[in-house]
């Protein structure tokens, strides 16, 4: 997992993959605070060669024989940040283009209004008379 052998992944702290994730630990793990039932939040781990990926961390709290172990799931979510970010960029796309829309149906509003006006004082002044090339 990133990188790692799984004998070499065993070895590792929890610091060491989730930088700040002991402390959080910690925090959970307070005796005067409520009692946790486990808690999944996203956060950032580090693969071998030190790039940091998206992950989801599920942490769940346990006792065993009087000590305090906690059980960590971790899952890669990079392909899901991937496709919110993607998904993103496109509501984006369809805000613009709607509202680009919304600007050409006023224009053609405007411009049916034009025609509107034109049209009732042509009415107004009359029928027209057409003249035949040539005559009088």
């Amino acid at each position: 997992m990133f990188g790692y052998a799984e004998a070499e992944f065993l070895t590792l702290t929890v610091d060491e993959v989730v930088p700040g994730c002991s402390t959080y630990i910690a925090l959970r793990a307070d005796p005067a605070g409520p009692p946790d039932t486990g808690s999944t939040f996203e956060a950032s781990g580090h693969t071998r060669d030190g790039r940091a990926v998206p992950i989801e961390l599920a942490i769940s709290p346990m006792m065993i024989s009087g000590r305090a172990l906690f059980s960590a799931v971790i899952r890669d979510i990079t392909e899901r940040k991937e496709a919110e970010a993607t998904l993103k960029l496109r509501l984006e796309e369809v805000e613009r283009a709607r509202g680009h829309a919304a600007a050409q149906a006023m224009e053609l509003r405007r411009q049916a209004e034009e025609l509107e006006v034109a049209r009732d004082r042509a009415e107004a002044a009359g029928p027209r008379q057409e003249r035949v090339p040539g005559q009088r």
